[in-house]
C-alpha cells in the first residue's frame, strides 16, 4: 500500500512538472523575439513589445511567472489609445547573437512616459535575475540612475546567446498621457555632445535672465521705486518656469528626492506672475487717473 501511494505521488509530481514546463514553453513562444544581430549604438524594441491592462493594480511579477496571465498580453502599436488612470504591464524578449562578440552591460533602457515604473529582468527559465525602480516621480534615492530625473530609464545587461525577458509595470499619478517607448541605448543622452551644447546654450540664456533680475533689484534698492521690485519678481517667476522647462529643476538637491514638489514650484511661479501683473495693472490705472 505504501509503495502504491508513493507511486501515485511520483506520477503526480511528474505530471505537474511536465505541465508547468509546457506552460512556460507556451508562454515564452507567445512573446515576439527581438534578435540583436547587428552592432548598433541603439535599438528600438517597440515592434516586439506586448502590453496588458492591470485595471485593479493587483498583479505582480509572480502572476506571470506561474503563467496565470501569460496569454493575456496583446501586441502594442504607437497608435494604441491607453488609459492614463490604470496600471499597465509591458513585456518583450531579447536575444543577443553570440557571433557578434558584443557586450551589453549597463546599457540604458528608456521606457517612455511613466511617473512610476518597476523593471524586472527574467532569465530563460523565467527566474527574476534583476529588478529596479524608476520613473519621473520616483525619489532619486530609490533609483540606480540619480541624474536626469525628468527621463524614465533604467540600466540593463544582456548576456549573449540566451533569451532574456523584460517586464515593466507602468503607473501614472498625474493622469497625463501614457506611452510605451522602449529604446535600448549604449550611451545616455546626458553623455552626448548634443546635450553638452544644449547645456552651454541654456546656461547663457539663464545667466542673461538672472542678470536682468539683479539689475531690477539694484534699481529698486537705489531708487526705492517698488515697480522695479515687482518687475524683478516677474522675471524670477519666468526664470523658475524656464529652468523647469529645461529639465533642471528635477535634479536640484532635495527636489530630486521629492519630485512632486516640482509642480508646486511651478504653481508658485505662476502665482508670482499673476501678482506682478495685477500690481502692474493697478499701477497703470492709477497713473491714468
Amino acid at each position: 500500500m505504501t509503495r502504491e501511494l508513493f507511486g501515485y505521488r511520483l506520477v503526480s509530481i511528474l505530471i505537474i512538472f511536465l505541465t508547468g514546463s509546457q506552460n512556460l514553453s507556451s508562454q515564452s513562444s507567445d512573446i515576439p523575439l527581438f534578435l540583436i544581430q547587428e552592432k548598433q549604438e541603439s535599438y528600438n524594441l517597440n515592434k516586439s513589445i506586448q502590453f496588458l491592462e492591470d485595471t485593479d493594480d493587483n498583479l505582480t511579477i509572480e502572476s506571470f511567472q506561474n503563467n496565470s496571465l501569460g496569454t493575456s498580453f496583446q501586441a502594442y502599436t504607437s497608435k494604441e489609445a491607453l488609459n492614463p488612470s490604470i496600471t499597465y504591464w509591458v513585456r518583450c524578449k531579447i536575444r543577443l547573437n553570440p557571433n557578434l562578440r558584443m557586450v551589453i552591460e549597463d546599457w540604458f533602457l528608456h521606457v517612455g512616459n511613466a511617473d512610476l515604473f518597476e523593471f524586472y529582468l527574467l532569465d530563460e527559465n523565467y527566474q527574476v535575475i534583476h529588478t529596479e525602480l524608476g520613473g519621473t516621480l520616483r525619489p532619486a534615492k530609490e533609483k540606480r540612475i540619480q541624474t536626469g530625473n525628468e527621463i524614465s530609464r533604467t540600466l540593463i545587461s544582456i548576456p549573449p546567446a540566451k533569451d532574456i525577458y523584460i517586464y515593466l509595470k507602468y503607473s501614472r499619478i498625474t493622469n497625463h498621457n501614457i506611452e510605451f517607448d522602449l529604446l535600448l541605448k549604449k550611451n545616455d543622452f546626458f553623455q552626448s555632445p548634443e546635450y553638452i551644447n544644449n547645456v552651454k546654450r541654456d546656461s547663457l540664456f539663464i545667466g542673461f535672465i538672472f542678470t536682468m533680475i539683479l539689475i531690477n533689484l539694484m534699481f529698486f534698492f537705489f531708487s526705492g521705486r517698488i515697480g522695479f521690485l515687482f518687475h524683478g519678481l516677474f522675471i524670477s517667476g519666468v526664470l523658475i518656469l524656464i529652468i523647469d522647462f529645461f529639465g533642471v529643476t528635477p535634479n536640484f538637491w532635495f527636489i530630486k528626492d521629492h519630485p512632486k514638489l516640482v509642480q508646486y514650484i511651478d504653481f508658485l511661479a505662476l502665482a508670482m506672475l499673476d501678482i506682478c501683473l495685477l500690481y502692474t495693472s493697478d499701477a497703470a490705472d492709477e497713473e491714468d487717473s
